[in-house]
Order: C-alpha cells, then structure tokens, then sequence
C-alpha cells in the first residue's frame, strides 16, 4: 500500500472483550501519523472477532493557484519566463503529500507526482516555447496516492518586441532622408542620431514607423532606433557601420 492509508482492526481482535456501546477507529496513516475515521456500534450480539479494512479514496483539492509577475505582481501579463506562484492544497487527512505544476490539462501520473514538491510552489519557470498565452495547471496528491482534479490559470508571456529596420540609400547626396520599418503592434519608436535632425515618428500603420531625418551631417551619420512595446520589453537597432546598407547614412558632398 506504499505511504497510503490502510488499517486493519482486529485480525481476530476480540469485541466481545468491549461492552456495547459506540466507539471511535483510529486508524494509521503511515505518512502522516494517527487520525480517527468513524464510529462503530458495539451490540450484545456483536460477533466475537471482526477484521475492518479502511482505504482511502477521496480525492484531494486544490484551494488555491494563483501566478503573476515576479516583478510586478500582475497576474493579466509577464514579462519574465520565471512566474511568482501562490498555492495551496487540502486533504481530510491533513496533510497534502505531493504538489505539481504542469503545462498540459492531463492528469498526471503518481510517478510524475512524486517528482513534485513536498511544499507548495512558490515560483515557476515557464518552459513552452515562444510568448503568448499560457495555460499552467496545479495538483496535489495525498498519501494514498489520490491526485487531485487540476486546477489552471493564464497569464500573456511577453518576453519580447520586434523591430525591423527598412534598407536605406546610403551613400546620398541628398541630406535630407526617410527611414522606416515593420514593428510589434502598440509599440513606439525612438529615433537618435547625433548629427542629423529627427522630425517627429509616424505611424502609417499599427505595425509600421516612419522618421524624417533632415540636415545630415557630411561623412557618417549613424542611427539608432528603440522600439518599447506595452509591456516595456524593448528591441535596439543599434547603428552599423557606415559600410552596411542599414542604420547609418553616408552624405557625400554635393
């Protein structure tokens, strides 16, 4: 029976030895020590020996899985793989044997519970690939190797931004120039070069930007770009040299 709960009272244990009455079991658990289960009714006419097997079947709960940011504590949204945990479990017996956090609704296994952790979850790492919504589920097994139903809860990983950067004419002898690119929707765009005139980021699109950069300086001008998105995740076009087609303009003299 492993750690589960099992007793036996009376392997030709003597009733006849108690007067009539009602009297508490109290059976052993072998994982988590003594705790009385039921009343039995004593009769005159109670049979001399009597053997009582109890086995435990109920089913574990979940009473409590939250998960949110570790930084920021917001449970709608992460920035970070590695997720703040709340989480609590109940059993009649008293004591939760196992707690596990999985990423899939199916139940898991007793083995894959024993992997688990004897103490609730205080932290998760997420390990499904890519951001987006994710789905983590909680359990908790008691000593008798019941599991629990599964308990989940999402939040939107958002670990990054994207950015991309159009081609751009270079060399030029013009010293006025139009950049732009693709970027994630929401995000803004920040425009920096110290040798040229930034106009002002527009946004022909949810996912596009666009920037005038007027008075470029002769020889190289050299550009970054930052795009923040909701989540303060941020992606840096940081400038090239001037011998690439991207990020940097080369004005010649006219």
């Amino acid at each position: 029976m492993g750690n589960g709960l099992f007793f036996t009272i009376g392997n030709n244990y003597n009733f006849s030895l108690l007067p009539p009455g009602t009297y508490k079991i109290t059976g052993i658990h072998r994982a988590l020590g003594t705790r009385t289960y039921k009343d039995i009714v004593i009769t005159a006419d109670q049979p001399t020996t009597l053997d009582i097997n109890f086995i435990d079947n109920t089913k574990p709960v979940i009473t409590a899985f939250l998960i949110s940011d570790a930084n920021t504590a917001n449970k709608e949204y992460t920035t970070n793989r590695k997720v703040q945990v709340e989480m609590e479990g109940y059993d009649d017996s008293g004591t939760v044997w196992r707690y596990l956090i999985t990423e899939t609704p199916e139940t898991p296994t007793v083995e894959q519970m024993l992997l688990g952790d004897e103490n609730p979850y205080t932290s998760y790492d997420i390990h499904s690939p890519d951001d987006g919504q994710k789905a983590l589920y909680a359990w908790v097994m008691d000593g008798s190797n019941n599991i629990s139903i599964g308990s989940s809860v999402t939040i939107l990983l958002d670990t990054a931004t994207t950015l991309t950067i159009d081609t751009i004419t270079s060399p030029t002898y013009i010293n006025y120039q139009t950049m732009g690119g693709q970027k994630e929707e929401g995000a803004l765009i920040d425009v920096n070069c110290s040798t040229a005139a930034i106009g002002a980021v527009n946004y022909p699109s949810e996912t596009t930007w666009s920037v005038v950069l007027s008075d470029l300086n002769l020889g190289n001008n050299e550009i970054t770009v930052i795009s923040t998105d909701q989540y303060n995740n941020q992606n840096k076009g940081l400038p090239d040299t001037c011998n690439s087609q991207r990020k940097c303009f080369r004005l010649l003299p006219a």
